[in-house]
């Protein structure tokens, strides 16, 4: 059973028994990512050497980590969420590939847009900066499959997945982000 800590703006931070002691000596703080679309919990600590406040993230905090190169992901988006199996240690690249998508006109899905000329649906998918197109597709959710796969194969454990209905998956587990989740924690163990 996780812990509860109270932020403000009416959040709780969730974390393990074990870093109680870690974060207990701060007063915690809620802070709105406006990108990310979660919140995280924050604290301030006196620099005294630059004689200002500097900011703290829970979620740093608990993995010991201090070194701006290096991130902690949250695997459920939720940045309030601190519990250790929900963080993981990433570069920024690796970060990113669990992004979810950008609210845009064309498609509801991540990896997916509607071609202007033809009709048909594009999916595509970008890695170490460079797109690699996956196809066209006569239907939205078959390209937003497309971009399932793909995002396995190539970001693994981070890949952010669409969550297609099933009337429309033709029985494609990559559609189900909860079914994949799993099965890969239990291919793991």
């Amino acid at each position: 059973m996780p812990t509860e800590i109270p932020l403000t703006q009416g959040q709780v931070a969730l974390i393990d028994d074990s870093v109680l002691a870690i974060v207990a000596p701060y007063k915690w703080c809620a802070l709105w990512n406006k990108n990310a679309k979660t919140f995280y919990a924050v604290a301030a600590l006196w620099d005294k050497k630059r004689k200002r406040d500097i900011r703290i993230s829970m979620h740093r905090l608990i993995m010991g980590i201090s070194n701006s190169k290096i991130h902690v992901d949250h695997a459920n988006h939720i940045g309030t969420d601190n519990q250790r199996n929900n963080l993981r240690i990433c570069d920024p690249a690796t970060n990113n590939f669990n992004r979810r998508k950008i609210k845009s006109k064309g498609s509801q899905y991540k990896g997916v847009r509607r071609n202007q000329r033809g009709g048909k649906w594009r999916a595509m998918i970008y890695k170490n900066r460079k797109r690699i197109p996956l196809g066209s597709f006569v239907t939205e959710d078959e390209a937003a499959l497309a971009y399932n796969r793909a995002a396995l194969l190539h970001f693994g454990e981070f890949a952010f997945l669409n969550t297609i209905p099933k009337e429309n998956c033709n029985g494609d587990s990559t559609s189900f982000p909860a079914i994949e989740a799993g099965t890969a924690a239990a291919s793991q163990a």
